[in-house]
């Protein structure tokens, strides 16, 4: 047999039980409904538990996400060229996957252990600038269609100061050389009207 027939008998099976609850519970009433007004029954309550379920989901997947945004977690600048490492800890028990986004041109690994809660960003930059990137995760339960939580990050990567300060230097020496010709300038047309 089918994987698919087994999944329409179980079904019917237990369509076919629930309408016989409905008649029981309401013969026991004093009612008789019939075969299309136990159908409708049925439709309603299975679509109306079904909105409560899904809104239940969602109100949880709402303080998840608050919870996300709410934890304590930083990410302080850095500096280029220097070793950058960062630990954090989140409350990860109502997680099943936690990873990030954004992180792959940062110069920066992650590692991310469900276990002990422990988040770490490590590496060295090689680009003075500032990176956005993205901590997601998959609530337990997760199932294809649910939303992902995200929380969103920036680090900056400040210039090593000596890389700021090379252009000034290159910019005084081309100056000191242009005083310097423009003196000789001088002296040369000084020379020769005299």
């Amino acid at each position: 047999m089918k994987r698919e027939e087994r999944i329409i008998r179980r079904i019917r099976t237990v369509v076919d039980n629930g309408r016989m609850l409905v008649v029981e519970v309401l013969q026991g009433i004093g009612v008789s409904p019939s075969n299309s007004q136990i159908d409708d029954f049925l439709a309603w309550r299975i679509k109306d538990e079904w909105k409560r379920y899904q809104e239940e989901r969602m109100a949880n997947y709402v303080i998840e996400q608050n919870n996300l945004n709410g934890a304590t977690i930083v990410f302080p600048n850095g500096k280029k060229g220097s070793e950058y490492y960062q630990e954090v800890s989140l409350n990860m028990s109502n997680y099943e996957d936690v990873w990030f986004e954004g992180l792959e041109e940062t110069g920066l690994l992650d590692n991310i252990s469900i276990e002990t809660g422990l988040i770490s960003l490590t590496g060295t930059p090689v680009e003075a600038k500032t990176y956005d990137f993205k901590l997601c995760a998959k609530v337990k339960g997760w199932e294809q269609g649910d939303p992902i939580l995200e929380r969103k990050f920036n680090i900056a990567f400040n210039p090593d100061p000596r890389d700021l300060f090379l252009p000034i230097c290159h910019f005084r020496r081309r100056m000191r050389q242009m005083i310097t010709s423009l003196c000789q300038n001088l002296k040369d047309c000084h020379r020769k009207t005299s």
